[in-house]
C-alpha cells in the first residue's frame, strides 16, 4: 500500500490526523465516525468520499502512524551505509532504549494496541463471524 501525501489541511488530511490520533488514545471500538469528522471539522459522509469506511480509513492510518513514529525515532539513527555493524547495533539498541524512556515520561504519540482493537486481549475471544466478543 502506497501512503498518498496530502497537502496540510485538507479534509482527507484532517480525517487521517484526526483518526490517527482517536484510534491511538480510543482504539478503533471505541472511536465512531461522527467523532473522527466531529474532531476533524468535516461532513460526515466524507469518510464514505475518502475512504468507503472506517476499517479502510483504519488500514489508511496504519502505514501513517508507521511513518510517524520511524520519523521520530528512526532505527538506523541516522546512520549510513558505511557504518560498522558494531555502530550500528549500538545505534539501534540506543534508539529502542530512548523511545523507551521518552515514551515513558510522554507519550507523544500513543501506541496503537492492536489485540485491545482486534478484542484479542487475554482472556478476551473474539467471535470469528461477528468479530464480536462473547
Amino acid at each position: 500500500m502506497q501512503i498518498q501525501e496530502n497537502p496540510p489541511g485538507t479534509t482527507r488530511e484532517r480525517l487521517l490526523e484526526s483518526a490517527c490520533e482517536l484510534f491511538a488514545n480510543k482504539g478503533y471500538r471505541n472511536v465512531t465516525i461522527a467523532g473522527i469528522c466531529e474532531h476533524a471539522s468535516a461532513n460526515v459522509a466524507s469518510i464514505n468520499d475518502y475512504f468507503g469506511d472506517k476499517s479502510r480509513l483504519y488500514a489508511e492510518v496504519w502505514p501513517r502512524a508507521y511513518k510517524i513514529a520511524r520519523g521520530r525515532h528512526p532505527l538506523d539513527a541516522g546512520l549510513d551505509d558505511t557504518a560498522s555493524p558494531e555502530t550500528r547495533l549500538h545505534a539501534f539498541v540506543s534508539g529502542i532504549a530512548q523511545k523507551t524512556v521518552e515514551q515513558g515520561a510522554r507519550r507523544s504519540f500513543p501506541p496503537f494496541d492492536l489485540q485491545r482493537d482486534l478484542g484479542l486481549k487475554s482472556g478476551t475471544q473474539r467471535d470469528d463471524e461477528t468479530g464480536n466478543t462473547p
